[in-house]
This record gives structure tokens, sequence and C-alpha cells, in this order.
């Protein structure tokens, strides 16, 4: 049918993230990203999974690959463009991108405006004070995580710290341990970024808090998380890593 792609939408994503992850070791993913956007403007179906596979790539920049004002102004751009040339869906990825980057770098008024406009996922954070709901909601996702779309060591790991976390938190001490194992591996061996690196410290406290360790285990892996999440350009979650280790301090 006109308008509709019957290609193998699996191998489309693997293939756009892996021309992306080679533009970006040629310093030539910026234009990676453009071309795509012009090509598949009149194609939407295409669109939405060139762009599910340049999201992968991208995420990088918000975990210490690049300054957050070069990755803003990146983001910023090519919502323009995506938006003059009608691009809807490359509009909605500049625009996440760009709201995921003043989030994380503390600007939380701009990001929560940008967001909200594309009307960003549902975020674990909305289970804070439901340990149960938590992990019920990590198990519905390793289905999606795990799944022929979602390939890459950058989803693997956004859902690994999470699920993590959740799963400690819940108490299931063992399934957390499972996902921190693929934590240290994404962390140290395959992203190697420095938020990741905060991250991977912080699941390690919550899983020493849920052991019922002596308190300057996970006092120590929060105080580890916080430090490197200042480092990384990260003072919200830096926050929630110092509160986190000063309440295992005095447990």
């Amino acid at each position: 049918m006109p308008g509709q792609c019957s290609c193998d939408t699996a191998s489309i994503v693997v293939a756009s993230w892996a021309q992306a992850a080679a533009a970006h070791a040629r310093g030539e993913l910026r234009e990676s990203v453009w071309a795509d956007l012009n090509e598949t403007t009149a194609v939407p179906h295409l669109a939405l999974r060139v762009f599910d596979g340049h999201l992968c790539i991208t995420q990088r920049f918000l975990y210490g690959a690049r300054p957050y004002a070069d990755v803003i102004a990146f983001a910023d751009a090519l919502a323009t463009e995506a938006k003059r040339v009608g691009a809807a869906r490359g509009h909605a990825f500049g625009t996440t991108l760009r709201g995921e980057a003043e989030w994380l770098s503390g600007d939380v008024v701009s990001a929560r405006q940008h967001l909200l406009d594309r009307i960003y996922g549902t975020r674990i954070a909305l289970h804070a004070d439901d340990p149960a709901a938590a992990l019920h909601v990590m198990k519905d996702a390793a289905v999606s995580v795990r799944g022929p779309l979602e390939t890459c060591p950058g989803c693997r790991i956004t859902f690994a710290v999470p699920a993590a976390i959740a799963a400690a938190r819940a108490g299931e001490v063992d399934q957390a341990e499972q996902h921190e194992k693929q934590c240290a591996y994404l962390a140290n061996v395959v992203m190697r970024l420095p938020a990741w690196h905060a991250a991977h410290d912080e699941v390690r406290g919550h899983i020493a808090a849920s052991k019922g360790a002596d308190a300057t285990e996970p006092t120590s892996h929060f105080t580890a998380a916080a430090t490197r999440c200042r480092s990384a350009g990260h003072p919200v979650d830096a926050a929630r890593c110092e509160r986190l280790s000063a309440q295992a301090r005095v447990q």
C-alpha cells in the first residue's frame, strides 16, 4: 500500500544505530542524522524506525560524551530543521533530546516544557513510593527491552539500572543482583561513560541497603555515586544520591 513499508523493522533499527555508531566514531553523527532526516521526511513509518536507531547513539551524549550546551544546540538545530521540512518525528526526536539534556543538567523548568510537549514516556519515578508497583513496571518493560527492536547497549543499560534499583527496593535481592551484573558489564566494559559509572554505584548502594549490610557499605556507594553524578554534570541525580547516602548513614 502507498506510504507503508513492508521491510523488516527490527533490521532497520539495528542498521540505523550501527550506521549512527560508525558516524559517531568518525565525528560525523550530525551529518548522518541530517541526511536521514531529509531522506525519510516523506516516509513516516521508515522515519520512526530510523530515529529509533539514532536515539540509541545520541543517548550517549546525555551521559558524559559531550558537554550539555553542545547537546542542546544540536538537538535544537535538529528540531528546527525538522519543523522546516515538515518531519514530525524528527522534530519530536530533537525536542525530546533537548528536554532530556536540560533535565539531566538541572534546568528542570525548560526540560518540563520540552518533555511535556512531546509527552515523554512514563518514568519509574512515578512509583517512587510504591516499590511493588515499580517492580511490576520493570518486569513488564523487560519483555520490550529484550525484544528484537532493543538490541543496543544503550537500551539495555537504560533498563538494567532502574530494574536493579526497583528489584532491590522491593526486596528481590537475587533479581537485583542479576541486573547488577548487566549494569557492571555495560557500564565498565561497553558504555564507559561517567554518568553510567555513577548509576552503577547507585545500584550497588541500593543492593547493599536491601541486604541489610553495615551502614558504611551503602553509604560509601551512594556517596561515590553522588560525586560521579556531579562530575558528569547531573546535579539532580547527585542530590538524590546525597540524600540516599545521608539516609543510609542513620539507618
